[in-house]
């Protein structure tokens, strides 16, 4: 399921935001392009992966929670000194680690954090990645033998905003509205 929120009055005049489930379904059309949408009505193949691939990255994430409290944000000049630190990070982490990342590539910078996040996991640590399907699109795949490792390893890699195969135009308005 998804949510949708709208507001409405309460008693005493005051606006308050209601949260409604949606059936998966509903809430994937409202992010597709109408000519998209109107093909998932008439064909099943379709819409049975989409809602799949969509239903499946929900699961997925579940698990992870809500928001949290009491975090802190640091902002860098530059990458070098925001990797330095998020290595640092991860090599000191003793519970848990939550990488997630827009695009992720196995080049140098890629192979140095996974093998962080292989090490970290070995010394026992719970350790979660969330990357963008889409941000990283013919970078990085669930097929890819260091994400296996990992996976294997214990680690949770989840590939967030699952790619469907549709031309262009249909993702183009979805990205650009």
């Amino acid at each position: 399921s998804s949510s949708s929120a709208s507001s409405v009055n309460a008693d005493d005049g005051a606006k308050k935001t209601v949260h409604q489930l949606l059936p998966i379904e509903e809430a994937v059309k409202r992010v597709l392009h109408p000519e998209l949408v109107a093909r998932l009505d008439h064909d099943a193949s379709l819409k049975d992966q989409l809602v799949h691939r969509w239903r499946r990255m929900l699961h997925q994430l579940l698990p992870l929670g809500g928001m949290s409290e009491g975090n802190d944000v640091t902002l860098y000049n530059n990458g070098d000194e925001m990797y330095q630190a998020m290595w640092a990070a991860m090599e000191a982490a003793q519970h848990t680690i939550r990488f997630e990342t827009y695009i992720w590539e196995m080049d140098a910078i890629g192979k140095k954090t996974m093998d962080i996040l292989k090490a970290a996991s070995e010394r026992g640590v719970d350790v979660t990645v969330i990357y963008d399907s889409f941000g990283s699109f013919m970078r990085l795949s669930q097929n890819n033998p260091d994400i296996q490792r990992l996976m294997e390893m214990g680690g949770t890699v989840i590939d967030f905003n699952p790619i469907v195969r549709a031309p262009w135009k249909y993702w183009r308005h979805a990205m650009f509205r």
